[in-house]
């Protein structure tokens, strides 16, 4: 409640197009969704600076709902949570096309620390995205995420991000995951492709650009 009591006037505040708004507008989605509130109604909407548009819907999202507040134990209140997360995974096989319902199922499932399940709604976002670079690196950031700190990377995360460079060959993420995937297994000549392929784009990140350069020359 928190949390979300310091986002939604952040969003209020927040210029129509801030590049923060999709990572706000999925923390606040959930966050309602723990808290047992319509996460759609609970997202206010951004609008000029310094006017507040109120929430959408005109939903009152301030006030939690009578069955969360009657959930006066940490198992009952869980137990809704779960119970709400299960209706929502409902709804999504009911209409499986929804990729950013997937998602955001997905991010749910991993709050949960249920990465299996969180894996499962990943792969259905990226059936339903038809190839978004974006949606596949998030499943690809998960699988390689939900593997023990210590193992080799999954082989269907690797797979992911050549996928996803088949599709946008500038996918700059994906060019620095596989290049530093090819340097910490001493595969050379692929690491200097993908470091150098990574510093060929106009909009490379700087300190990305500076680090790939010197990587490149410990490589030589």
């Amino acid at each position: 409640q928190a949390a979300l009591s310091a986002w939604r006037p952040l969003m209020r505040s927040s210029e129509a197009g801030a590049p923060w708004l999709p990572a706000l507008q999925e923390r606040i989605e959930i966050a309602a969704l723990a808290l047992g509130r319509d996460a759609v109604a609970a997202a206010p909407r951004a609008g000029p600076r310094g006017v507040d548009a109120g929430p959408a819907y005109g939903a009152r999202a301030d006030e939690p709902p009578a069955e969360v507040e009657a959930a006066a134990t940490p198992e009952a209140r869980l137990g809704l949570i779960r119970s709400l997360t299960e209706n929502l995974e409902g709804r999504l096989r009911a209409a499986p096309d929804d990729a950013e319902g997937w998602r955001r199922l997905a991010r749910t499932y991993q709050v949960l620390g249920e990465p299996d399940r969180a894996l499962a709604a990943f792969a259905s976002a990226a059936d339903a995205a038809e190839g978004r670079a974006d949606v596949m690196f998030e499943y690809a950031q998960a699988v390689r995420d939900a593997a023990p700190e210590d193992a080799p990377w999954p082989p269907l995360a690797l797979a992911l991000l050549e996928k996803i460079l088949d599709a946008a060959p500038n996918h700059a993420d994906s060019l620095w995951l596989l290049a530093g995937y090819a340097a910490e297994t001493g595969d050379k000549k692929s690491a200097r492709a993908y470091f150098e392929r990574l510093m060929a784009l106009d909009d490379a990140d700087p300190a990305r650009r500076a680090t790939a350069k010197r990587r490149l020359a410990e490589l030589r």
